[in-house]
């Protein structure tokens, strides 16, 4: 599934592309139950970056790794402690929509998808 994914829209980051590093950033973190899948998002990422741009393809292959912009980082660990007193997450969130023409949003419906299935999987588990 993650190679339907990958090169899917258009732009410098494809659309697809944006989405899967949202989703890869919250369920890869260090002790989420998900994170057994990062052999499936590295394989579908290694056989479908020719499908992609190359700055793109780089942008995956560093969130395979865990490496994220420093914005996304910080929305991780406001999302990850869930202190919903914060107003920090409102300017992260400006900060992440503001990224590209439409990839911050793409990245943040990744996200988005990956607090549901994070509810899923139980999120008491995530570090």
């Amino acid at each position: 599934m993650v190679r339907q994914f990958i090169g899917l829209g258009i732009g410098l980051t494809p659309s697809g592309d944006d989405y899967l590093v949202g989703l890869m950033a919250f369920l890869l973190l260090k002790h989420h139950p998900a994170q057994c899948l990062h052999p499936f998002f590295e394989q579908g990422i290694r056989h479908a970056k020719e499908a992609t741009t190359k700055v793109s393809a780089i942008t995956l292959e560093k969130a395979v790794n865990r490496h994220y912009r420093e914005n996304l980082l910080q929305l991780l660990h406001i999302l990850a402690t869930a202190n919903t007193n914060d107003a920090k997450p409102y300017s992260q969130l400006q900060k992440i929509l503001d990224i590209g023409s439409s990839s911050g949003s793409d990245m943040l419906l990744g996200i988005r998808d990956a607090l549901y299935l994070t509810l899923y999987f139980g999120e008491k588990y995530v570090d």
